[in-house]
């Protein structure tokens, strides 16, 4: 799944067309709410990213795409 991927699902799931128009309505109306939504999907763009590093390594598979594992 590429980052624009993450960012259109991630909009759409909190009900707008995708991400540039989520960034167009909240960017002007609600800056801080936009940064929070960042870091939420930076979030799980980084727990998409450890889990393509887990695949081969699957006797660690579960310790490197615990949640604990994503700064926050």
């Amino acid at each position: 799944m590429s980052l624009q991927e993450i960012k259109d699902s991630y909009s759409v799931s909190k009900g707008f067309d995708n991400w540039e128009d989520l960034v167009y309505q909240l960017g002007y109306n609600r800056p801080s709410r936009l940064l929070l939504i960042i870091d939420e999907v930076m979030k799980i763009y980084a727990m998409e990213c450890l889990k393509l590093a887990s695949e081969n390594c699957y006797p660690f598979q579960q310790s490197i795409t615990n949640e604990n594992n994503i700064i926050k």
